[in-house]
C-alpha cells in the first residue's frame, strides 16, 4: 500500500497542490481498504461456511487452479466469476479436466478445496473420447 501511495505522489508531483495530492492519496487508501475488505482473494480462503452461491475466491485455491477456472471456456452464469456451486457441478460431472487449462493435478486441487469446504464430490469420470 505504501508503494502505491508513493507512486501516486510521484506521478502527481508538480501537477497539483500538495493538499490535493494528499486528498487523492487518502481517497485511494480508503478505496483500496474497502476493496480489500469486500473481495476475498485467491489463496486467502473464506471466513465462515462456504456456500454454493459464494464466488470461487472463497475456496482459497492455488493460483493455477483459480486461473484455470476463470480462464476456462465453461459457460458460467456470472461471466468471469464462477460460483462454488457451478464448480461443484463441474466436479461432480467429472468435467473439470475438459478445460484446456486444467489438468489432473489441478482438478485434484480443486476437488480437494471443495471437499475441505464441506462439499461431497462423487467421482464420476468423464469420457474424453
Amino acid at each position: 500500500m505504501a508503494l502505491a501511495e508513493d507512486a501516486i505522489r510521484s506521478a502527481m508531483a508538480g501537477r497539483f497542490l500538495k493538499g490535493t495530492v494528499d486528498q487523492v492519496v487518502a481517497a485511494a487508501r480508503d478505496k483500496a481498504a474497502e476493496m480489500a475488505a469486500n473481495r476475498p482473494l485467491p489463496g486467502r480462503g473464506h471466513d465462515g461456511p462456504v456456500r454454493r452461491d459464494c464466488p470461487i475466491e472463497c475456496l482459497g485455491l492455488p493460483a493455477r487452479a483459480y486461473n484455470g477456472l476463470v480462464r476456462s471456456d465453461f459457460d458460467f452464469a456470472r461471466s468471469m466469476r464462477p460460483t462454488v456451486g457451478e464448480v461443484v457441478e463441474l466436479a461432480a460431472g467429472g468435467r473439470l479436466e475438459d478445460a484446456r487449462q486444467i489438468g489432473p493435478r489441478t482438478a485434484e486441487q480443486i476437488n480437494g478445496a471443495l471437499r475441505k469446504a464441506g462439499f461431497e464430490i462423487a467421482r464420476h469420470h468423464h469420457d474424453h473420447r
